[in-house]
Order: C-alpha cells, then structure tokens, then sequence
C-alpha cells in the first residue's frame, strides 16, 4: 500500500497547517481573546459604576441579581419562540447560549452581540439575515408594548408623583399601546412592492412579521 504524499494540494487553504495547527484555528483562537479581551476593557472601564455597587442595599442587589437570572431563560424561551414560527426550531440550550452570549457581547462596540448572533444563525440554521431583522423588530415592538403595560399598571401606585404628570404619562403609555396594537393588525402584506432588490427584502421582512403575527402564542410568551 502506498503512502499518502504530502505534495498533495489543500483544497480548503484554510485547514493548511502551520506549525501542525491550522489557519482557521489560529483565527478562531485570535478572535476569541480578542472578545474575552473586549469584555475584559468594558468591565475594567466601568470599574467606578461596579465599585458603586458596595454603596447599596445588600438585599436591593441581591434582588436585582435574582432577577437578572429569572430573566435570562424567560429571553430565551421568547427567542426560540419567535424563531420557531419562522420555521427555525431553537432547543432550549441553544436559545439560552445563543441569547446569553449575544448580551455580553453587546458590551462591545457596534452591537456585537446581535451581529453574531445573526451571523450564527445564518450559517448553522440557514435563517436570512432579514428573516432576523423580522425577528428582532417583532422582539422590540412587543417589548416596548408590554413594557408600557407594565407601566400603566404600576402608575396608580406612583404615589410621589404629582397627578398632572402621572396623567400625562398614562397617555403616553395609553399612546404606545395603541401604537403595538395597530402595528400588530395592519395588512403589510397588501403593500404595494416592485421586483427590485430592496423590495425584494421587504417582502421577506414582511413575510417574517405575518409569520410571526400568526402565532399570537408568541408574542404572549
């Protein structure tokens, strides 16, 4: 039997070796400390705010820590939720690494975190980068709709408030409530759209958001 020659060509230049340790693995490694490295800046930067913590409350930050964890599978399970009804199942793991990692990266410049996250998710569950914007969009309008739920509920006991601005505020809350409820019934798939590129990608856009929109599941998760 003969033996393999080493003058073969590499039809991936980068799996070459260099050193007995490929390419692909030296960039991987190098990216790797650099984001370690860029969380590490982030948190020594804002060394003061974290040194201010000690100032607090034990129990205020205990809580505030216990919440920050319940909220951590709850994001997760909204995501995968979110994706699922766009055709891309996420198991629980994945969702949580997927929506952990994309919040601590978010500590760095230019959203990273999201970036990734996208990139992530095209490469291995085949989702378009526009089907993501669908997701993230549809992600934020809900948020900011429960959010202001959540505010008009815990208005009346904003006792220190003076009354003209607790009116003032229900309004608004009242206002972007509307706002949700109407994006989340106008017909965007009668929109008038050409064959060009752009609109192209609003059509999938739109496409993701009925998808979304017809799983109202989802968006109680």
């Amino acid at each position: 039997m003969s033996e393999p020659s080493h003058d073969q060509p590499i039809d991936d230049p980068a799996k070459a070796p260099l050193g007995g340790v490929s390419v692909r693995r030296v960039v991987v490694t190098l990216i790797e400390f650099i984001v370690v490295g860029g969380i590490g800046w982030a948190l020594y930067s804002r060394r003061g705010q974290l040194a201010s913590t000690l100032d607090l409350n034990v129990l205020d930050v205990v809580a505030v820590y216990v919440l920050c964890l319940a909220a951590a599978p709850l994001r997760a399970i909204e995501f995968s939720s979110v994706t699922r009804a766009l055709g891309v199942p996420l198991s629980f793991a994945e969702s949580f690494a997927l929506t952990q990692a994309a919040t601590l990266l978010n500590y760095l410049p230019m959203q990273a975190g999201t970036v990734l996250r996208a990139r992530v998710l095209k490469q291995k569950r085949a989702l378009s980068y526009t089907s993501y914007v669908a997701v993230m969009s549809a992600l934020a309008v809900v948020g900011v709709g429960s959010g202001a739920v959540d505010g008009l509920v815990a208005l009346p006991f904003a006792r220190a408030l003076p009354e003209h601005i607790r009116q003032a505020t229900g309004i608004g809350f009242g206002i972007v409530i509307g706002s949700v409820i109407v994006f989340l019934f106008l017909p965007f798939e009668r929109m008038p759209l050409g064959d060009g590129r752009l609109a192209r990608r609003v059509r999938e856009l739109v496409a993701g958001w009925q998808a979304i929109k017809g799983h109202p599941r989802v968006l109680l998760t």
